[in-house]
């Protein structure tokens, strides 16, 4: 790339040089706020992925200790009706996500990628395996001219649910969408499933938070359309392939709503916007997990934004103040400046994270080997069946233990407090002075 930069003309070259002079205080303060973007991303990364392998764990065993108490004639008690109202005595009911490897059964759909039956097949699958959206499948209808199917899960931020108890403005707002959808059926038929996304594996996954609503439906491939996602999908007979859009809440956009002039645009209304336009759904692009991620950097940077107001707070105020100087807040420069930052400081912060995974438990082990000897240290050991240790350090508090049957032990001090003690079979204490 770069030999072929240096065989221009000379006259191009220099041009291309003083061009990148005149943009440097431009998309020099990208660059860096994308190297230090770049670090927050790395430990996004990892933090999801050891709480999601935790989360995983969390959700399969709270399922597993709640299916014997279920009842047999009904739905486990581990994924329970919610009750969608607030008194808990109309029947709005609402079935919640719990189990992370049997979830799309809930929602109707089928999945030929992995065969829940077997299980040792299902010990070597990944476990974000068990969250993928792209392998999700639905039986076509009979009719040809049947209506496509639509279905939403709503992503509480709520950290439990409990019936006559909404914790949140968002489960408010969802529990009277609910009673008003009773009355008035969407128009595209479709029904509620309920997730909370306090330790759940799939937000996880998702790299989604509550409040959200997910939509599924069906939709047929394109033939013309080479490019069309779907048709590189496996293609099953007699199964339509299901594509999932997240929206997150609040909507931010004034577009997004569409909600008639001088309505209030409230959390129920905006829930409801969503949920009664038939052709809604259309407005957002299928789930696609690198945008999701780039949203929760965008909410990490927030929090960093703030709390490191002196350093990178400033400098993200002087990217915005240079960038509404020039006139060029919807210039994409910032982010062709950003995205390579990012990358480079991510990649760096990786490996240097694995390095010291490797690095950190020899270091220790050759400080307990070394540097203990030589501070005249005698690290603990074990002995003799892992139940005896000994621990010797300077002469006014040298003591010992000895696993014995009959437990003796012993201490020294000076001469005024020496005492010992023999574990006889009275106990017996004896003290010299």
């Amino acid at each position: 790339m770069f030999g072929s930069l240096f065989d221009l003309p000379q006259p191009l070259r220099r041009l291309l040089w003083w061009s990148f002079l005149i943009t440097l205080p431009f998309h020099f303060t990208p660059f860096l706020n994308g190297l230090i973007e770049g670090g927050i991303y790395s430990n996004y990364i990892t933090e999801t992925y050891f709480a999601s392998l935790n989360n995983f764990r969390f959700n399969v065993q709270t399922a597993e200790w709640a299916d014997p108490w279920s009842d047999p004639w009904s739905d486990p008690w581990s994924d329970p009706p919610d009750p969608s109202s607030v008194d808990g005595d109309d029947p709005f009911y609402i079935v919640q996500l719990h189990h992370p490897q049997h979830w799309w059964e809930r929602l109707g759909l089928e999945r030929f990628d992995i065969d829940v039956t077997d299980d040792v097949a299902m010990d070597n699958i990944p476990v974000d395996s068990f969250a993928s959206l792209d392998a999700l499948y639905r039986r076509a209808p009979r009719q040809g001219q049947a209506q496509p199917w639509h279905h939403f899960v709503y992503a509480s931020p709520s950290i439990i649910h409990i019936e006559g108890i909404w914790l949140d403005k968002w489960d408010r707002a969802f529990n009277e969408l609910l009673q008003y959808h009773y009355a008035n059926p969407t128009p595209t038929g479709a029904g509620f499933h309920y997730l909370s996304c306090w330790r759940s594996f799939l937000c996880d996954i998702w790299a989604t938070r509550g409040p959200a609503l997910l939509h599924f439906t069906t939709e047929s491939p394109d033939p013309s359309n080479k490019f069309d996602e779907l048709n590189q999908r496996q293609q099953i007979p007699g199964y339509l392939p299901v594509v999932v859009r997240i929206i997150e809440f609040p909507l931010m956009d004034p577009d997004k709503p569409a909600l008639p002039p001088g309505l209030f645009p409230s959390h129920f209304n905006q829930l409801r916007s969503v949920t009664s336009q038939p052709q809604m759904w259309q407005l957002y692009k299928p789930f696609n997990k690198m945008t999701q991620v780039m949203k929760r950097l965008a909410d990490r940077c927030s929090k960093a934004e703030k709390q490191y107001a002196e350093t990178y707070g400033r400098l993200y105020k002087l990217e915005i103040r240079i960038q509404n100087m020039l006139g060029l807040e919807n210039s994409p420069w910032p982010g062709l400046a950003r995205i390579p930052a990012i990358a480079l400081s991510s990649g760096v912060s990786q490996v240097l994270g694995r390095t010291w995974e490797f690095v950190e438990p020899r270091a220790r082990a050759l400080r307990k080997r070394y540097w203990d000897k030589k501070k005249n240290k005698e690290p603990r050991e074990p002995l003799d069946e892992g139940t005896k240790w000994k621990r010797d350090g300077d002469e006014d508090t040298k003591w010992k233990r000895d696993g014995e049957e009959d437990t003796k032990g012993k201490r020294d001090g000076d001469e005024d407090t020496k005492w010992k003690r023999d574990g006889d079979g009275d106990t017996r204490w004896k003290r010299a002075g």
